[in-house]
């Protein structure tokens, strides 16, 4: 039988950008992302969360893109001043992956389980069918990354 967990990749040099006060309106978001995607940054994770009247997004990329980023977020204010834009440069991200995943029920429980016992906050989350990818503060990498390594013998 093949591991739920097989792998773990730890990529170090993450930007998070929140941007709150988002009109709920797909035409509005696609242009947001439209102008990221103007200027060539590569986004990695999408986070939205739904609220009565708006959308919160959250999104990551590499620091590599940090220049063409805040060209991009310039022009996002520019043009929707009632956007709240943060970023966040002391995350991480943390993937686990495994082909086993596919068929395996409880394995994202399995992985929660373990940021609960270590205590350590997840900042955002995605998933595919062979992989869930986690956000964390860079203060507290080191110390998920090995407990995840010891529970899945990584």
């Amino acid at each position: 039988m093949e591991k739920a967990i097989s792998k773990i990749t730890v990529l170090e040099d993450i930007i998070q950008v929140k941007l709150g006060k988002v009109h709920k309106n797909s035409t509005f978001i696609a242009d947001i992302f439209n102008i990221i995607a103007s200027k060539n940054v590569d986004i990695d994770m999408i986070s939205q969360i739904m609220l009565e009247d708006e959308v919160n997004l959250q999104i990551t990329c590499d620091q590599d893109s940090q220049k063409a980023l805040n060209e991009a977020l310039e022009l996002i204010r520019d043009k929707y001043k009632q956007i709240v834009i943060t970023q966040d440069r002391m995350v991480s991200k943390v993937l686990v992956e495994g082909e086993g995943m596919r068929n395996t029920p409880g394995v994202a429980a399995g992985v929660f389980n373990i940021f609960a016992r270590e205590n350590v906050y997840i900042q955002q989350v995605s998933t595919s069918l062979t992989s869930i990818d986690f956000l964390v503060n860079k203060k507290d990498l080191s110390v998920i990354v090995e407990a995840i390594k010891k529970e899945y013998e990584l």
